[in-house]
């Protein structure tokens, strides 16, 4: 990583810990920001959340629209599922959950899967919640970065 842009993101990480003190009152910034913390992808330098429970993913959804104010349409979806499941439309279940219409959904990835027999009837695949900002996804670092360091995690 070069210079320029080290600098870049340690100006946006002191930007979220002086953010973070506000923030932590909130009850749902703090769900929100542990979820990802334990949850959340830190791979690429996007916001990228992976969930199979309906309540999590509601919860990221409200985390990201109530207390970032990031609009509906900023926010992808992908579900992510084996190819035993693939006829039971689970994108219309991840649809009704999210309120977001199938036709905004990205593709569906099917992973390959030795077994024939569905284990689980009530899988309904995982959700992947996508946010394409790098500021915003070294401002999740920083605040998680705070969490760690106000409740002596480390």
């Amino acid at each position: 990583m070069d210079k320029k842009k080290q600098e870049r993101i340690q100006r946006i990480i002191r930007i979220a810990e002086k953010e973070y003190y506000h923030l932590s009152k909130n009850p749902l910034f703090l769900i929100g920001l542990i979820l990802y913390w334990v949850e959340g992808s830190r791979k690429h330098e996007a916001f990228q959340f992976t969930n199979s429970d309906p309540s999590a993913i509601k919860a990221m959804i409200k985390w990201l629209t109530e207390i970032h104010k990031i609009p509906n349409e900023k926010i992808k979806f992908r579900v992510y599922i084996h190819k035993i499941y693939a006829h039971e439309n689970c994108e219309k279940f991840w649809s009704n959950i999210t309120d977001i219409p199938v036709k905004n959904f990205q593709k569906t990835i099917y992973k390959p899967t030795p077994h024939k027999i569905k284990k689980n009837q009530d899988y309904k695949g995982c959700v992947q919640i996508r946010v394409f900002n790098t500021e915003f996804f070294w401002k999740v670092m920083g605040w998680i970065q705070m969490l760690v360091k106000e409740f002596q995690f480390k």
